[in-house]
């Protein structure tokens, strides 16, 4: 649910002419702190090609948000090597401290 308000709000919000779609999302532990990754594409419409991403939300200290994203355009996602190459950064991610 807060995965789809972010989309909605944030990434592809009314007038902009994006649709931005959920693909998958999660909660997990990494490091020291709960993680929550989503992964999603944008349509930017007339304003490019589309893009497909996965963005990692971890919470610091309790009040602090710290985020990584990795983002290439769709079709570049096609290529199952470069898409594992994407992923890996991707679950790379987490909190030491």
């Amino acid at each position: 649910e807060a995965a789809e308000t972010l989309l909605r709000v944030s990434l592809a919000p009314p007038g902009s002419g994006k649709v931005a779609t959920l693909l998958a999302a999660c909660e997990e532990v990494r490091g020291m702190s709960n993680l929550y990754q989503f992964e999603y594409r944008v349509d930017r419409g007339e304003k490019g090609l589309p893009l497909r991403a996965i963005s990692i939300i971890a919470v610091r200290d309790g009040d602090i948000l710290v985020t990584m994203t990795v983002v290439s355009l769709e079709r570049e996602w096609e290529d199952e090597a470069f898409a594992a190459k994407l992923r890996k950064v991707a679950q790379s991610f987490k909190l030491t401290k």
